[in-house]
């Protein structure tokens, strides 16, 4: 978290209900500005991408995501 940026809570039906920015509010989609990454690649590179997507996913690859900020697909 960076103390220059103010977290603001959002509506997501006009103002009658506001939600505040936190990991648990992501992951379960209550906080409406949220969205995936996607990796895409050519399948026939599958073989030269599957170990780097395998790290990621893996915990140790999770941990990292979540120590840089990201929200941890687990």
């Amino acid at each position: 978290m960076n103390k220059d940026v103010k977290a603001l809570s959002v509506s997501y039906d006009g103002g009658k209900n506001f939600v505040a920015p936190s990991v648990a509010s992501a992951k379960d989609k209550t906080y409406p500005i949220v969205r995936p990454l996607f990796y895409y690649y050519n399948i026939s590179d599958k073989a030269k991408v599957s170990s780097y997507i395998d790290y990621v996913l893996s915990p140790v690859g999770q941990k990292i995501v979540e120590e840089i900020g990201y929200i941890t697909i687990n």
